[in-house]
């Protein structure tokens, strides 16, 4: 296929599918991931997800694209992994989780390097180095978990120093680092919120519709009296009735029996009403 359809069609793409045409061949992956192709990652995000953040200054389009679109474990590629740890710019499932978090007392070595690190330049580890706060039991108090990865990446640069790079000045550029992904982090955390309450208001409005409909199948059969005068929320909880998807007629067929049996069982006595 010609290049130049080939690009209209990455235009259009959901980032989604960009990732996996990706992972298809060393050619698309080769072109998608270099820097000539971000403008269709952010193409494909701005017109999937409107409201989506702009992609941080620390991340690629790629790599914001998989670790907002792609639910797998960034450690074992465990599927349906739903939680970002945004802090650490990963999905964990909870096996690998409990792997990748941990707590400054769990590295001896990188312990007492941290504890030389904030005397030298007088900065706190919870401002050089990204962490989350965890409840590690019921009840107890959060306490500070950093990502393994991000101890070792530490430790190796700190080791890796060049001579005349005075550790002040590498301490301070991971604060600013660190600064800025907790913005990141609250960024991300807020659009979260506000996906949650678009999808639960979209999810009323189709119980709304679904309600609506079993109501006017219900007319068509000559339950209409008997609408009029009972209470609603019974029949508007009914489990077939209570889903958030579209009636069609397949569906009406599945779910009639119950619904007009749930009527049947909650009759008044109507003048008019069916049966009489």
């Amino acid at each position: 296929m010609p290049w130049d359809v080939l690009l209209e069609i990455f235009s259009v793409m959901h980032p989604r599918e960009l990732l996996i045409l990706a992972r298809t061949s060393k050619e698309y992956r080769e072109f998608l991931m270099s820097r000539n192709a971000a403008r269709f990652w952010k193409a494909a995000r701005q017109q999937s997800e409107s409201d989506l953040p702009d992609c941080p200054p620390f991340l690629s389009e790629p790599a914001y694209a998989n670790l907002v679109f792609f639910a797998h474990c960034h450690n074992c590629t465990a599927p349906n992994v739903k939680t970002v740890i945004w802090e650490f710019l990963a999905r964990y499932c909870q096996k690998c989780k409990e792997d990748m978090r941990r707590r400054l007392s769990d590295h001896t070595e990188i312990y007492f390097m941290v504890d030389i690190v904030e005397q030298d330049t007088r900065v706190k580890i919870a401002d050089f180095l990204n962490g989350i706060h965890i409840s590690p039991s019921r009840g107890s108090f959060p306490r500070p978990f950093y990502h393994s990865e991000e101890f070792r990446e530490f430790q190796r640069d700190v080791y890796g120093l060049r001579a005349g790079v005075h550790l002040s000045a590498f301490v301070k550029q991971k604060a600013e680092n660190v600064k800025l992904r907790k913005q990141f982090a609250t960024t991300m955390r807020e659009w979260e919120t506000k996906q949650d309450q678009r999808r639960v208001s979209e999810n009323e409005a189709l119980k709304d519709a679904r309600l609506e409909a079993v109501k006017q199948r219900l007319r068509d059969e000559g339950y209409g009296p008997q609408l009029d005068t009972m209470v609603l929320d019974e029949l508007k909880l009914l489990g077939p009735v209570r889903q958030a998807r579209q009636l069609s007629d397949r569906g009406w067929k599945t779910i009639r029996d119950k619904v007009v049996g749930f009527m049947e069982s909650v009759r008044v006595d109507v003048p008019g009403q069916v049966g009489e």
